[in-house]
């Protein structure tokens, strides 16, 4: 019975120990959401079912209407780095970023397609005075969209 007690005990104090230095580390889960988050010297990340996007994303890159957040990320206070999923095809996502980049004041510096046995993806380069970002859409027959944003500053 006692080495139940000291078990138990140990158990719990390791859990405790885990949890404290993961709070330290600024490690949070969300079990309601389902989403882990890091959040570290004004860098973020999160990753799970419960994303939402980082404070001060750019409001000028669209979000593909109805995708589902996977990960985000704010590093040096303004880079930021999005993955979303969607069932829709590849060609109707990069149609949709197409026109929304040139809507939202965005020149696309360039586009370009691959494909090969796993399936077809777009990469847009595009940027506004301020802005640079790349939006690439990947897929393959029966896996949904993957969607990957990054926007960050121009250098001066």
């Amino acid at each position: 019975m006692l080495s139940q007690v000291l078990l138990f005990a140990i158990f719990w104090g390791a859990i405790f120990s885990f949890n404290k230095a993961a709070k330290d580390a600024g490690v949070s889960v969300n079990t309601n959401t389902g989403t882990v988050s890091v959040n570290k010297d004004g860098n973020t990340a999160q990753i799970g079912e419960g994303v939402k996007l980082p404070d001060g994303f750019p409001s000028a890159m669209p979000i593909y209407s109805g995708a589902k957040l996977s990960a985000a990320s704010k590093t040096n206070g303004t880079d930021y780095t999005v993955t979303a999923t969607s069932n829709d095809s590849v060609e109707k996502v990069v149609n949709f970023y197409k026109t929304q980049l040139a809507s939202n004041g965005w020149t696309i510096d360039s586009s370009s397609d691959s494909s090969d046995s796993s399936g077809k993806g777009t990469l847009i380069s595009a940027s506004t005075s301020t802005l640079n970002g790349s939006v690439g859409v990947y897929g393959g027959s029966g896996n949904p969209t993957t969607i990957i944003i990054s926007v960050y500053p121009k250098s001066n």
